[in-house]
């Protein structure tokens, strides 16, 4: 399952949102999320100024990319779920 949309929200705002929402539905974060974090911190330009999150319940997982568009000013958010 995957869905892609844009927001006029920040990838800052989104990763926040989504971190909140994942965990408050009983989602952990990956040590993926951890592992990519470490190495955009540091190469800042290997994400294109956005996020890469996952996140681990039972045998499924949800990657989330956020992704600004400098043409748009809008973010295009990834989500897919995989069992």
């Amino acid at each position: 399952v995957k869905q892609i949309f844009t927001s006029t929200r920040t990838v800052d705002e989104l990763r926040d949102f989504y971190d909140r929402a994942m965990r408050n539905r009983g989602w952990r974060p990956s040590p993926t999320t951890d592992a990519v974090a470490r190495a955009a911190d540091v190469a800042p330009d290997l994400l294109g100024g956005g996020e890469l999150l996952q996140f681990s319940r039972g045998s499924s997982f949800v990657t989330i990319s956020i992704n600004p568009d400098a043409d748009t000013g809008e973010t295009y958010v990834s989500a897919m779920l995989t069992d």
